[in-house]
């Protein structure tokens, strides 16, 4: 094919995508052609996008590409369509997940007693939603979870990935809500021993015990 029409295909598959595509996943489909190629139209596209000052954009966010629509139009967006998912979290789960993006990987007991409070119930809801994962254990008196946030969080908030994490301020502009600067305290809990990385877990464990483990002191 000529570039021009690959170029038109890679543009049908980012808009039928629901979630952001990889040179792989493109690669699948034109085998073809060479990543680099791909990887040079993705970047043609994305300019002529900007030039024309499309209503939607190229953005390469969680190790792959995704359509959005122009950020200038986000009120006119906003007010078709209802609030995103993370709006409807509770305050509880947001402030669990601010905790958890800006100081991974962070085990249960360490949110708790940011916290203030059993973070058990967020952290199961924030698992649910696949915001957050497991991402080993941590080596201290009953081996705790580790957490972090997910390839999901990522595409959920446009990041292409944590290095674009934003101030505290700006993420509370983006989750609607405003954050308890107290929770963002340093703990004494920087330096991790992490033991070899545990399965990414698609389904909740047998025991909740297992998971959610009270806190403890250290």
């Amino acid at each position: 094919m000529e570039n021009s029409e690959i170029k038109s295909l890679l543009e049908a598959l980012l808009f039928t995508a629901t979630e952001p595509l990889t040179l792989d996943h493109f690669s699948s489909v034109i085998a073809d052609t060479e990543k680099t190629v791909i990887a040079h139209l993705l970047e043609e596209l994305k300019n002529e996008h900007q030039s024309r000052n499309s209503g939607m954009v190229l953005r390469e966010i969680a190790g792959g590409y995704q359509l959005f629509s122009n950020p200038k139009w986000h009120a006119e967006v906003q007010a078709l369509f209802s609030r995103p998912l993370i709006i409807r979290l509770s305050k509880s789960a947001l402030e669990t997940l601010a905790i958890v993006a800006y100081k991974q990987p962070i085990t249960l007991p360490e949110i708790s007693e940011i916290r203030s409070c059993n973070a058990a119930g967020a952290i199961k809801t924030l698992l649910e939603c696949n915001f957050i994962k497991v991402l080993g254990r941590k080596r201290v008196v009953g081996r705790p979870f580790l957490y972090g946030t997910t390839r999901e969080f990522l595409a959920h908030f446009g990041l292409k990935d944590l290095s674009e994490m934003p101030q505290l301020s700006e993420f509370e502009e983006l989750i609607g809500e405003k954050i308890a600067p107290e929770i963002f305290q340093s703990t004494g809990t920087t330096e991790m021993d992490v033991e070899e990385p545990v399965q990414e877990q698609t389904t909740e464990p047998e025991q909740d015990s297992e998971l959610f483990e009270p806190p403890f002191e250290d």
